[in-house]
């Protein structure tokens, strides 16, 4: 049976990751900071392992997977007493890409932190002759735990009303949860070497369209604004003021006009990865 270490077990990935991986017969040990939080996993058949404790342990695996932040996952490794790995499937982000022309401090600052996590993680895999796959996913969502189409979601439910800057012509494609679990259980099966893959939903669609697609999944009336940049700045002032809302800046609703998007056919071509559509993905939601 194979062995296989998944870290950052909290993430809105592990869950389905983790039944995928247990459906093929194997050996699950879960890690996190917070392991009394993964009784669903353990419920699963999964083994669960403290961080702190896991520096401690000398384990005998196949693999390794890490949902964490790949900057953490970066300064992690090396730590690690690891014998008998042979492959590693690091989640990154397409931000790594799509952000990098932003005039966003707080944008040029993440690519850089991304990049220089990729670097040090490839450094590290290639100087021990081990298989490292990057993947590098594009907004993400389900199972209410994501913080932008959960987050679109239960602001039109409460408030009723969604703000746009200009056209909101930007295009994206959402990816479910459950589809970049699939995409990790195959890269960990596919004799791939060490590669890095972007990868998103199989649905494009304008930022305006996507929360169209929210609203009516949902059933969610809304009034559709669109604000001028000043008036949109003014607004972000005052809701500085409510520490719930102190992340929001005018970047975010600056990127609703630009196109995060990324070319699915490499990866396609590697491991037949086949996503389900936006559509598909909020029902499947729905259902859930």
């Amino acid at each position: 049976m194979k062995r296989v270490l998944v870290l950052g077990s909290r993430s809105l990935v592990a869950l389905p990751l983790c039944v995928q991986l247990l459906s093929k017969q194997v050996q699950v040990i879960a890690v996190s900071r917070q392991p009394e939080a993964l009784s669903v996993l353990q419920s699963k058949g999964c083994e669960v392992i403290k961080l702190d404790k896991l520096r401690q342990q000398k384990l005998e695996l196949d693999a390794l997977i890490s949902l964490m932040p790949i900057w953490e996952t970066a300064n992690l490794i090396s730590k690690l007493k690891l014998s008998q790995l042979r492959k590693a499937v690091v989640v990154s982000s397409s931000s790594v890409v799509n952000k990098k022309q932003s005039n966003s401090a707080s944008d040029i600052a993440l690519v850089e932190r991304l990049e220089r996590a990729e670097a040090s993680l490839k450094k590290t895999f290639d100087q021990q002759n081990l298989d490292l796959i990057i993947l590098r996913p594009t907004m993400v969502f389900g199972y209410g735990k994501d913080k932008n189409i959960s987050l679109i979601l239960r602001n039109l439910q409460r408030f009723h009303v969604m703000p746009f800057l200009g056209k909101a012509k930007g295009l994206r494609q959402p990816m479910h949860a459950d589809d970049l679990a699939k995409a990790i259980c195959l890269s960990l099966e596919a004799d791939l070497g060490s590669q890095t893959f972007e990868l998103g939903g199989a649905t494009q669609l304008t930022y305006r369209d996507m929360v169209a697609e929210i609203a009516r999944a949902y059933d969610v009336n809304y009034l559709s604004l669109t604000l001028p940049k000043l008036l949109l700045l003014s607004a972000l002032n005052m809701l500085k003021n409510i520490p719930r809302y102190r992340f929001i800046e005018i970047s975010m609703f600056e990127r609703m006009n630009q196109d995060l998007i990324i070319d699915n056919h490499l990866l396609e071509r590697h491991i037949s990865y086949n996503p389900i559509s936006f559509q598909e993905a909020l029902t499947k939601e729905l259902n859930a």
